[in-house]
């Protein structure tokens, strides 16, 4: 079983300051080549498939990851992949062409239902 989520990393600071001293000018130097964006599949056994993108994440991105994670797995070994439901995961599940792979979709957020 494998988890799928995506995460953004840019190298723009979240924090556009720092500490120093009142009387002192600290300047940092800019460096802001861009986002890249990291699609992961993680087992519990912590086995990894990284998926980059340069700019923004969208459902043919989440299947062009699958694809890849598909061509390296067995396809004599069921393999399950989780995914939230956030939209781009929805739409790559329902326009998904895997072959001998299928989607399910899970119930919407409700907080009464997660396990503490």
């Amino acid at each position: 079983m494998f988890y799928l989520d995506e995460s953004g990393f840019s190298s723009r600071s979240c924090v556009s300051y720092a500490w120093q001293h009142k009387s002192e000018t600290l300047r940092l130097p800019a460096n802001v080549p861009g986002r890249t964006n990291v699609i992961g599949f993680l087992s519990r056994n912590n086995e990894a498939y990284l998926h980059t993108v340069d700019g923004s994440v969208t459902h043919q991105e989440i299947m062009e990851a699958m694809n890849g994670f598909i061509r390296l797995r067995n396809p004599e070994k069921l393999t399950i992949v989780v995914m939230d439901n956030a939209s781009v995961h929805r739409k790559a599940v329902e326009e998904a062409s895997w072959n001998g792979w299928g989607g399910v979709s899970g119930p919407g957020f409700s907080p009464p239902t997660r396990p503490n």
